[in-house]
């Protein structure tokens, strides 16, 4: 996942225009809205398109974006598990019901400090 974290970042400076910005400056954790990153509902929408354009995934509900937008990881974690067909992964941390998919995390793994 390691490959796929640095490209969001890239990602996130280039879609948002973050000039003061350098992606190895984010990071993985980071919350990406409020004190962190400090984006704000325009740039969140512009993540979304993004996204949808370049992984062919989308936030299904207004519920799920704060969760998928917490951070640099998450984000990471909900691409991979779309692009596995909605299966589980270990060490995602999350509930099925959380993300809204019938996979459970595998057992025994250990979940990552969330925001």
């Amino acid at each position: 996942m390691t490959d796929l974290l640095k490209e969001i970042k890239e990602k996130l400076v280039e879609t948002l225009k973050l000039a003061d910005v350098q992606p190895e400056e984010i990071g993985d954790d980071e919350p990406l809205f409020g004190e962190g990153l400090g984006l704000d509902s325009i740039d969140g929408f512009e993540l979304v398109v993004m996204l949808q354009r370049d992984y062919g995934v989308k936030i299904g509900s207004k519920e799920l974006g704060p969760r998928v937008f917490a951070s640099v990881r998450l984000v990471a974690d909900f691409v991979e598990r779309s692009r596995a067909g909605k299966t589980a992964r270990a060490g995602c941390g999350c509930s099925s019901s959380e993300w809204g998919w019938s996979a459970s995390p595998e057992p025994g793994s250990t979940p990552p400090v969330r925001p």
